[in-house]
């Protein structure tokens, strides 16, 4: 069964019925809202907080209902489960500029300091909460799709087979948070920290990209990916 939130968004609450059935009108549905106490969404042993790219920055900012932020949300959250999730979903960053219409130059300036922002909290994420995954989507329909297909997967574990053994997360914070990258492996992660040090090393030092490609695993496009991010930091 899929547990959610009765204060989600709406729009998505209908998309994951049309998904996964609403228990309340059919017996066979697989979807059961209700008012939880912590986190978005209750799929089997995992809870999930749920953020749209512009909620997630309202949040590491603490703008929105009651003032809560999402430290305080994954921090309850990891309280309470031992398989917490952060899932992102949309890609599009949308401004708030109140009672006029900002201006083209405005409009990029904000939304470098709002990327800046959330790629800071994403880097350092790990560092405070290492129970937590983060799972990020392009899309709301994604993230609803998700949902279904692991609700489907632990239904099917649960009455065919036993569920598998997961691998364990790394402990090293810092390697945590390079895995955050997209692309970036464990392996990859540790052999970047053996050859820069550390992770204001990664992103302040004028890295080159011939140098990264020396790094097994890393290729042309993930090397300008981790070259971007320096460039990212440093605005």
């Amino acid at each position: 069964m899929i547990y959610a939130d009765d204060r989600e968004n709406e729009r998505l609450l209908h998309k994951l019925y049309m998904s996964a059935g609403n228990r309340r009108d059919d017996p066979k549905g697989n979807v059961v809202v209700k008012r939880l106490n912590h986190g978005d969404y209750i799929l089997g042993e995992w809870m999930i907080e749920a953020k749209e790219i512009n909620d997630l920055y309202r949040s590491i900012l603490g703008i929105g209902r009651n003032g809560r932020t999402i430290n305080h949300q994954l921090a309850e959250m990891c309280e309470v489960s031992d398989r917490p999730f952060l899932a992102i979903y949309g890609t599009q960053l949308k401004p708030y500029f109140k009672g006029r219409k900002p201006k083209a130059h405005e409009m990029k300036r904000e939304i470098a300091r709002m990327n800046r922002i959330i790629k800071s909290f994403k880097m350092t994420v790990y560092d405070h909460f290492p129970k937590i995954r983060v799972i990020e989507f392009a899309t709301m329909d994604d993230f609803v799709e998700w949902l279904c297909v692991s609700h489907t997967k632990k239904k099917m574990n649960k009455t065919v087979r036993p569920p598998k053994r997961t691998k364990k997360l790394p402990t090293n914070p810092r390697v945590l948070a390079l895995m955050g990258i997209q692309s970036i492996t464990e392996d990859i992660a540790v052999s970047l920290l053996e050859k820069y040090g550390s992770l204001p090393n990664i992103m302040k030092t004028k890295v080159r990209q011939r140098d990264l490609m020396e790094i097994r695993g890393i290729g042309r496009v993930l090397a300008r990916r981790i070259r971007n991010l320096r460039k990212e930091w440093e605005g």
